[in-house]
């Protein structure tokens, strides 16, 4: 893993305050992060890659008992684990945690590469994997309807692994989406009638629409869709459907590829 070196502003190992601890706690909860325009980073390879990626931490925290160096001109303390355990979510902490401002993209042209659009994900862990898996194709944007869960909930966020700092993610109507749409863009839907992916021949521009985990995509967002294909099951396959970051991973790989 890459390393980074800190400019300490202080040495020792610091003592938080109890109005220190209570405002880091109050950041796990979702109302708070949004009103505050924050979210909180845990773990070495989350905050390792949000740092490398060049986003700013406000606040970096380093137990005692960490190797984590890093390089910035942000703030970080050092704290015991006993500290750590005070001000992090998770049951077992990492002994990095991080605080950084929350950043809002706005739709970028799709005139060119891959975009997706998710409508209504509302498992976490779905969404995270999902922005994962865009980082790693390269996905040029993820474009998500308003009823999709929060990019900043923590279970977002940790099934990211970091991701979230090389995709734009932007909150969206579709049919806002369809006035930016040009008319060569490839609007893909995955469907039960569809054509067999190993068939089709994408071309760029292209948009990938997703649906909800349970109820798939709305009508509305299939009728919008130019190309409709089906990601066939395998000789003696089994099972009713793809679990929609499987479907999204098969379907970067065959565009980008």
């Amino acid at each position: 893993m890459q390393s980074y070196y800190f400019r300490f502003d202080y040495l020792g190992v610091k003592m938080l305050t109890q109005n220190e601890i209570k405002y880091i706690r109050s950041l796990h909860s979702a109302h708070n992060a949004k009103k505050e325009g924050k979210f909180i980073a845990e773990g070495e390879r989350m905050v390792s890659e949000l740092l490398q990626a060049g986003v700013k931490p406000e606040w970096l925290y380093v137990s005692t008992s960490s190797r984590f160096a890093a390089k910035s001109h942000q703030k970080i303390s050092t704290i015991s684990k006993e500290e750590m355990k005070r001000i992090s979510a998770l049951d077992s902490p990492s002994d990095v945690l991080a605080i950084f401002p929350r950043i809002y993209h706005a739709i970028q042209p799709l005139d060119s590469g891959t975009s997706l659009y998710l409508e209504n994900i509302q498992d976490p862990g779905n969404l995270g994997t999902i922005i994962r898996t865009a980082a790693w194709f390269g996905i040029k944007q993820v474009l998500c309807s308003e009823d999709t869960v929060s990019i900043y909930n923590n279970k977002v966020l940790q099934a990211t692994m970091g991701g979230i700092a090389y995709v734009p993610v932007a909150y969206i109507n579709y049919d806002e989406v369809l006035l930016r749409a040009p008319q060569e863009l490839q609007i893909v839907a995955t469907s039960l009638n569809g054509s067999p992916l190993a068939s089709v021949i994408f071309h760029k521009p292209t948009l990938l629409l997703f649906g909800n985990e349970g109820k798939g995509l709305s009508q509305h967002l299939l009728r919008k869709a130019n190309l409709h294909v089906t990601i066939p099951k395998g000789e003696g396959g089994h099972g009713e459907s793809l679990n929609v970051a499987s479907a999204v991973a098969i379907l970067c790989a065959a565009t980008v590829g």
